[in-house]
């Protein structure tokens, strides 16, 4: 009976950790995959020349750096 008990606490045991492990690895992939995909869409936004339309904010960063540059090179 003591070796059963002793098993089942161990599978239980075994179970409870890779359920937390797993859970662990899928929250740890989705917040890596949530900042990847914020960081590629702001860097290919601001680094693409199509969104003047939209008005980002990383286009009118640009804007604004492009001026006091060409002012900077002229002076």
């Amino acid at each position: 009976m003591s070796g059963k008990a002793s098993s089942l606490s161990h599978i239980s045991a075994c179970c409870f950790f890779f359920f937390f492990f797993f859970f662990f690895f899928f929250f740890f992939f989705f917040f890596f995959f949530f900042f990847f995909f914020s960081f590629s869409s702001s860097s290919s936004s601001s680094s693409s020349s199509y969104p003047r339309d939209h008005q980002s904010p990383g286009s009118h960063s640009q804007r604004s750096k492009f001026p006091i540059e060409s002012g900077s090179l002229n002076v």
